[in-house]
């Protein structure tokens, strides 16, 4: 169909399956549109934000961190971490964690998906 120029809308909240069958998307909140773009378009205005997880062996007041800003509550003994900047976030992590001799179970880095992206811009608009 993309070949012969024809131009299919698929309405969903599935974001998985938004992201694999469009080329763009519209992002609608309460009935306006709020962003247009190639979902990776969309994705990538905040690629510099990656979510670092820690997890410890047991429950630990974080100090303050420059380049990691905390983010929303430990689930499942995780305390997570925005960094802008990834290398400097985690860096700073890992540098408190070895300075205290903190027990470190598990860690890991990930970046925001279109799912993440399309709630984040739909509370937006709630604010």
């Amino acid at each position: 169909m993309k070949k012969n120029g024809i131009t299919m809308v698929l309405a969903s909240h599935d974001m998985a399956e938004v992201e694999s069958l469009c080329d763009r998307v519209g992002i609608l909140v309460a009935g306006r549109i709020k962003k247009i773009g190639a979902p990776s378009e969309i994705v990538e205005e905040v690629a510099g934000e990656t979510i670092v997880r820690v997890k410890l062996d047991a429950a630990h007041d974080w100090p303050a961190f420059s380049y990691a800003k905390k983010h929303g509550e430990s689930v499942e003994g995780y305390t997570e971490w925005k960094a802008e900047n990834m290398l400097e976030g985690l860096f700073e992590i890992l540098s408190y964690i070895k300075e205290q001799d903190l027990p470190l179970l598990d860690i890991s880095l990930k970046k925001q998906t279109l799912e993440e992206r399309f709630i984040e811009i739909a509370k937006e608009d709630v604010r």
